[in-house]
């Protein structure tokens, strides 16, 4: 994956986060949806996000090992941690429009993190 394609990635993210979509904290209809009455609803969700937070940081793992062999990331780039990286940034990016943080503000962090790629 080279600096554009991330590039892309993080804004069109950053796109869809900033786009009018607003956070609401914690919904009882989440838990309602989740619990099927063997274990505490808030164990359900925190399973189904641990799940998909699993799930996305294995795909993009495998995408950082295939842009290492096709040179588009240095040989020596560790896809684990930039996988980590990623996911990280996108997370945080996910939860600060929900405590007021501008499009502006959001974009200068894309921006900075995009400053640490590997060339």
């Amino acid at each position: 994956m080279n600096r554009s394609l991330c590039t892309g990635s993080l804004l069109q993210a950053f796109d869809v986060i900033t786009a009018g979509f607003h956070l609401i904290p914690w919904p009882s209809t989440w838990l309602h949806t989740l619990d099927n009455g063997s274990s505490p609803p808030s164990h359900r969700l925190r399973e189904e996000f641990a799940a998909q937070r699993a799930a996305g940081l294995a795909e993009l793992r495998t995408r950082f090992k295939r842009a290492i062999a096709d040179d588009d990331l240095p040989a020596d780039a560790d896809a684990d941690a930039l996988a980590r990286y990623v996911q990280t940034v996108n997370f945080g990016l996910t939860v600060q429009p929900s405590t007021g943080a501008t499009r502006k503000e959001l974009l200068r962090i894309v921006e900075i993190s995009l400053k640490t790629w590997p060339k």
